[in-house]
């Protein structure tokens, strides 16, 4: 299966990726699009939140994000 993803990624034109950082972008995209982290947590089939929150990543626009809405 790892063979079959590597070739799916290098005829996409896209780097090489592990299994594992697709957990990470799935994780750190349901939370940016405002899934709650109860249900983030559940659908990774994570135990404890605190494992969830290891997997969710903030980037620099995301920060901005934030702040800008306390100007609304």
């Amino acid at each position: 299966m790892l063979t079959c993803f590597k070739k799916a990624l290098a005829k996409a034109g896209l780097k090489e990726r592990s299994f594992h950082s697709l957990r990470h972008y799935f994780i750190t995209e349901l939370v940016r699009r405002g899934v709650g982290l109860e249900a983030v947590r559940t659908l990774a089939g994570h135990s404890k939140l605190d494992m969830t929150q290891r997997y969710a990543h903030a980037t620099a626009d995301d920060l901005r994000a934030a702040i800008d809405k306390l100007a609304k």
